[in-house]
Parts: structure tokens; sequence; C-alpha cells
């Protein structure tokens, strides 16, 4: 039975070291794909509609224990867009997710604590 405490107490911390992102195209033209980097793992989500979002996950379970921030790339059919936010420390995001929001002239985020703000 302590096993099984143990085991699910170590779920849950491993869970927390991810991050869930949702990406909504707020251009008239549809995004090829969104990557999202903390720079050892990158996760990716395609075919955004205009005035569509979609959601993803960054998984950290492979992180170094350095401190890093997030790289977006935006592709579309005929540009590429590049974009850096936030801060991760010691391998583990301090946010638990990020709404990546790709207007026409730029790229916004919005992230939501994990109980550090």
């Amino acid at each position: 039975m302590r096993n099984i405490g143990f085991i699910a107490l170590v779920s849950l911390f491993a869970s927390c070291n991810d991050i869930d992102f949702r990406v909504t195209n707020n251009t008239d033209t549809v995004i090829d794909s969104v990557i999202l980097s903390n720079g050892f793992d990158e996760a990716a989500v395609y075919g955004i509609r205009p005035n569509k979002s979609t959601e993803g996950h960054l998984n950290f379970s492979g992180a170094v224990t350095t401190d890093g921030n997030y790289r977006v790339k935006v592709y579309t059919l005929d540009s590429l867009r590049k974009y850096s936010y936030g801060y991760y420390t010691n391998g583990s995001p301090t946010t638990s997710s990020a709404e990546i929001i790709v207007h026409p002239d730029t790229i916004k985020v919005r992230e939501e604590g994990n109980g550090f703000y």
C-alpha cells in the first residue's frame, strides 16, 4: 500500500514538470506549424486555420538542471517567425501553461502559474 502512495506522489510531481500550451491563430492565413522548444525538447502543432486554436504539450522529463527560456517558431507557407519568452529554472518550468497568440504583426504569450504567482 505504501508503494502505491509513493508511486502516485512521484507521478504527480513528474507531471508538474511539463507545460501545456494553446496556439491561437489571429491571422487571415493558415499556420503550417508552430514549434515550442525549451532547448532540449520540442513540441509541434500543425495546420491551424485562421481564427482557430489548437493545443499541445511540452515535455520536461529529459531536462537538464539548467535555466533557460522558451522559443517559438511559427511557419506559414512563405515565412518563418521566431519569438523567445518566459523562463524555467533547474530544468523545471515556472508556469503550468501558456497561450501563444499569433497576430499578423506580432506573437504574444500569456502564461499561467503553478503556485509561484
